[in-house]
């Protein structure tokens, strides 16, 4: 229980990291957009796309804002100041650096980072495109995280105040207290994927058409995680400590380091041929041309797309390691301890390790021998309506809805958002500034995204790039293709 809450306040908040990256990128029908729906592949305007690299990361919640004296952005481009480090040259942390906005709801955490691997789009003839390549994912979801727990791990409990346990006194929680039906789910899974994507012109007729696309999928996986709190009794039994009064709590995972491989390295270490999968994105298209104009002229009046993605499992059925906690007799911890513990020493270092070593066996620890388990990926159903107002004017609505299923505490869920976002397009050049309700809709985030060229950058949230603190999420993605233009009419079988 304490080591995987602990991981989710703050290591989870720290990664470089919405659902479908690339989706609402000025520049359409290239071989990003194409990821959320393969259908769009058929109006590509290049005979050859090829992608060199693509880089998309997301993390976001709705219950711990980033309140350190320095950015996200200065952390990740190490430029905070030695005041901040200790004397290793690490990054001192402290809790203080994290607020509780959670405002006595759970919270939610999401998170997404991928990096898109070769790949490629290539026009065999008028109807019909094919592609093809690989992309590194690590998904996680941690929710239902119950807020009283946030306010014990992040506040601490205060010898100083007989009447108020918190720091940041909160009158609702005090001093002997039982509390009861305290919750939490974690899930987590890094793995590759090797795709190829088929695509083709159904209809034709006068300015309007139709086509369809498919995207098979094979998966291997390097680490997955998931655990869960079930009705977690506390009891605030005295100064700076807490008594655990009953549990039962869940613990299954599967080479943990693999869940770290937060770089740009296309290709996922540590898979295992033994941890595989199947996977698929199917989809549709339709465009209503300006004028009467063949297929492969990227120019429309109205695109409504619609898809369906990563519809699909991965079977782990290698160093599965799989517990069930409980316990029946109260036992009593310092929260205080094992944070100062943690970030003074680290998750992984020997201290930290020995200490939880040895509280571990005043647990009731069930060893589950399981062969192999079946995790489901994060299916999302996508819908992008795009219209053309003047030659290079377009406005987009872009919903992407979660349709896995939220009561099975094992289902990585990805965040439902959607999108409303006015675009400037030209040959070469793309300028957007999506509008998003973000967080399941429940955040309003701005963003910006330009391309030129064969150059992509953008971010859903410009709070983080121009704020130091005070914001819930944070994203950016990057992305550099190839491409051939020239087309030449061919056959159109």
């Amino acid at each position: 229980m304490k080591k995987t809450f602990l991981i989710v306040v703050l290591h989870f908040f720290l990664m470089k990291g919405q659902a479908q990256i690339w989706s609402a990128l000025p520049q359409k029908n290239n071989i990003y957009s194409t990821i959320s729906n393969p259908a769009f592949a058929t109006y590509t305007k290049y005979e050859l796309d090829l992608n060199i690299f693509a880089i998309g990361a997301n993390v976001s919640n709705n219950g711990l804002a980033w309140s350190a004296p320095f950015s996200v952005n200065d952390m990740f481009l190490k430029k905070v100041g030695n005041q901040y480090k200790n004397s290793n040259g690490k990054l001192a942390f402290t809790k203080k650096w994290i607020t509780n906005v959670s405002n006595n709801k759970p919270t939610d955490v999401y998170i997404d980072y991928e990096v898109l691997g070769p790949a490629f789009l290539y026009r065999i003839n008028k109807k019909n495109v094919i592609g093809g390549g690989t992309r590194k994912r690590i998904i996680g979801s941690v929710t239902n995280i119950d807020s009283r727990l946030i306010k014990i791990v992040l506040s601490g409990l205060d010898s100083t105040d007989k009447n108020n346990i918190f720091n940041n006194p909160d009158g609702s929680i005090k001093l002997g207290d039982n509390l009861s039906k305290i919750n939490f789910i974690v899930n987590a899974i890094a793995y590759q994927e090797y795709f190829v994507s088929f695509s083709r012109l159904l209809f034709e007729k006068g300015k309007k058409s139709l086509s369809a696309g498919l995207t098979p999928k094979f998966l291997t996986s390097s680490g997955y995680i998931h655990t869960g709190g079930n009705d977690f009794g506390i009891q605030l039994f005295g100064f700076d400590s807490l008594k655990l009064n009953a549990l039962k709590f869940a613990y299954n995972y599967s080479n943990l380091k693999s869940l770290k491989q937060f770089n740009a390295n296309p290709f996922l270490s540590g898979t295992s041929i033994k941890n595989n999968g199947l996977s698929f994105d199917v989809g549709g298209c339709y465009h209503l041309k300006n004028k009467k104009i063949d297929s492969t002229d990227n120019e429309y009046k109205l695109s409504i797309g619609f898809s369906i993605s990563d519809i699909g499992f991965i079977k782990v059925k290698k160093e599965i390691k799989s517990f069930n906690i409980s316990t029946n007799d109260p036992i009593t911890i310092v929260p205080e301890d094992i944070l100062n513990l943690i970030l003074t020493n680290g998750f992984q270092s020997e201290e930290t390790q020995s200490y939880f070593d040895s509280i571990t066996k005043l647990f009731d620890v069930k060893k589950n021998y399981i062969l192999t388990k079946t995790i489901y990926t994060p299916a999302m159903f996508n819908l992008n309506v795009d219209y053309s107002i003047t030659k290079h004017i377009y406005i987009s609505y872009l919903i992407s809805q979660n349709i896995l299923n939220r009561k099975n505490s094992e289902n990585i869920i990805r965040q439902s958002y959607m999108s409303l976002i006015p675009s400037f397009r030209s040959n070469d050049f793309g300028l957007s500034l999506p509008f998003t309700l973000a967080q399941d809709y429940k955040r309003f985030d701005l963003g910006l995204q330009a391309s030129y060229g064969p150059l992509m950058i953008g971010t859903n949230s410009l709070k983080p790039m121009i704020r130091k603190n005070n914001y819930t999420n944070y994203q950016i993605y990057f992305g550099l293709h190839l491409y051939l233009k020239s087309f030449k009419k061919k056959s159109n079988k």
